[in-house]
């Protein structure tokens, strides 16, 4: 957990100093935006804090950032990539943590859906409207999405976010059931 934390103390540090880099601002010029002092963001630049989601949501705020943005890696949302969640808070509570799995745009609405395939079934789906996107994440088991000209194949605790107005198909390949978590959003 703690690997998992300092991942993603990294993440933070790298994408705060690119996106305070790419409007050209110092980082008095962020601290001055967001009410955080400069000690604070030198700190986080450096990977050397943990830091308080309110913290992270006014810097996100000052950026012109979502939240998501600020502490992911910044090839995620809708590349059709295997993703796998970063570990943004923790306590002395054994296994107490909040895991930041995935993002997806939404303009209008989202959906939750939670589905589980028995060893050997699979669902074909049809193409959703253009402009929705559906986010994976596999709690149990394996699941292939089978896309025209190409496979993914995800286990537990892999996400997978990708444009749903194409056919695909959702297939446990597995020896045992597989349960997942489908956002729709659109």
């Amino acid at each position: 957990m703690a690997g998992d934390l300092d991942h993603a103390l990294r993440t933070l540090a790298d994408n705060l100093r690119y996106h305070r880099a790419q409007r050209a601002w110092t980082q008095d010029d962020l601290a001055q935006a967001s009410g955080v002092s400069r000690r604070m963001i030198a700190a986080l630049e450096a990977a050397r804090n943990n830091v308080s989601l309110s913290t992270l949501d006014h810097l996100a705020q000052a950026l012109s950032l979502t939240f998501a943005e600020l502490v992911s890696p910044r090839l995620s949302a809708g590349t059709g990539q295997v993703q796998r969640g970063v570990t943004l808070w923790t306590s002395s509570h054994p296994g107490s943590q909040a895991v930041l799995v995935n993002t997806a745009p939404a303009r209008q609405g989202t959906e939750l859906w939670h589905w589980h395939l028995g060893p050997g079934d699979h669902y074909v789906a049809a193409p959703d409207p253009q402009g929705m996107t559906e986010l994976l994440y596999v709690l149990h088991g394996e699941l292939t999405v089978e896309f025209m000209d190409r496979q993914v194949r995800l286990e537990a605790g892999d996400s997978l976010t990708y444009p749903s107005d194409q056919p695909y198909t959702y297939r446990n390949t597995g020896p045992a059931p597989t349960g997942f978590i489908r956002n729709v959003t659109h």
